[in-house]
């Protein structure tokens, strides 16, 4: 008796563990690079985030892709794993201040933050999307879409 709750202790406990995954839905990426510019010069260390908007097909429109913008104002995009790109498709951008505990002396003339969206964009199934974006200067309402479908730049 002993060895049959055992037996179906185990056997349940394995039914359990291979049924399981990391529950997230993947969807397909493509590279994306760009710059981020306040006033036509480069805003270094702020984040990115590329949240993806619903096509209508799903109510799941798949995760957000986010990176943190290098000294040059040049950023890498990562959703699932390492300089990933973002899910293909459209997206609302949104860029946040840097990180007030690393650069305590940040600061910017034009809106970053989490709320206010910045611009929409559509990442393509392409080899690399390349996107510039431009912050608008606080107190404006100003957005802008700009997707070159080409290899990037190099930002110089």
């Amino acid at each position: 008796m002993m060895r049959t709750m055992i037996l179906l202790v185990t056997l349940v406990g394995l039914s359990c563990v291979a049924g399981c995954g990391d529950g997230l839905e993947r969807f397909p990426t493509a590279k994306v690079s760009g710059r981020v510019v306040c006033k036509g010069e480069p805003v270094p260390y702020v984040r990115v985030i590329f949240e993806p908007i619903a096509d209508g097909k799903s109510a799941n429109s798949g995760k957000a892709g986010r990176a943190e913008v290098q000294a040059d104002g040049t950023f890498l995009l990562s959703t699932y794993g390492n300089e990933d790109g973002a899910v293909i498709g459209m997206h609302r951008v949104k860029v946040l201040a840097a990180d007030d505990l690393k650069y305590p002396d940040f600061k910017c003339d034009c809106i970053v933050n989490d709320v206010n969206v910045i611009m929409e964009v559509e990442v393509k199934d392409i080899p690399e999307n390349s996107i510039m974006i431009e912050l608008p200067e606080k107190g404006s309402k100003d957005a802008n879409k700009k997707v070159i479908e080409e290899e990037p730049d190099d930002f110089d």
